[in-house]
């Protein structure tokens, strides 16, 4: 699939059937993540995939994203180092949003549905970073 036709099969999903990542899902995810750190305007971009266990349960799992997506096991988070490298986020967010749709994983990006703080203690991203307020869960 190209990045086009992937474009134009995106579609928002917000109800996984819970299973993880593939080992080759993962490793294609990590390369477009490493792929897309700095943006066409030169921000720098912090992203990560991150996951959510069984072991931490379905209850867990809809306080971080407040219930509007289930199911999901793996999220892709962001951050920015300041408000003018938003545009940045949005072009390398994207493009790995595009490589996960040519994988066949269903994603969604939510703006103020979602726990930052607790996206961000699992993300790691540095206090003084802006966190991006968008998530995509896969699987």
């Amino acid at each position: 699939m190209t990045d086009i036709e992937a474009i134009r099969a995106r579609h928002s999903v917000r109800s996984y059937d819970g299973k993880p990542l593939t080992d080759d899902e993962r490793a294609s995810l990590g390369r477009a993540l490493e792929a897309n750190r700095k943006g066409p305007f030169g921000g720098e971009v912090e992203l990560a995939l991150i996951d959510l266990d069984e072991a931490e349960g379905a209850l867990a799992r809809a306080k971080i994203t407040y219930g509007v997506i289930r199911g999901a096991r793996s999220y892709l988070v962001g951050s920015v180092e300041s408000p003018k490298a938003t545009v940045d986020f949005g072009y390398c967010f994207e493009r790995v949003v595009v490589e996960a749709t040519k994988l066949g994983l269903g994603t969604c990006w939510i703006g103020g549905t979602f726990s930052r703080s607790a996206f961000a203690a699992r993300a790691k991203a540095s206090a003084s970073r802006r966190k991006a307020s968008f998530l995509y869960g896969s699987s």
